[in-house]
């Protein structure tokens, strides 16, 4: 059996992690680095994202005719 670490996450996983994490989590490094290699949102990013599970979407009026 192979060890968790060395198990390559699935499709779910990496869609779970993009979806709801992926530069919407703030960065917890408190050294300089590069955020665009970065996988956690920075102050002043324009790639910052919201949170998905925290906003509504709103729909376009002209949808529901």
């Amino acid at each position: 059996m192979e060890h968790p670490r060395e198990m390559a996450p699935d499709d779910d996983t990496i869609a779970e992690f993009l979806m709801h994490s992926y530069k919407v989590i703030p960065c917890n490094k408190r050294f300089r680095h590069d955020w665009s290699t970065c996988p956690f949102a920075h102050n002043g990013e324009m790639a910052a994202r919201r949170d998905p599970t925290k906003t509504m979407p709103i729909f376009c009026w002209h949808s529901k005719q």
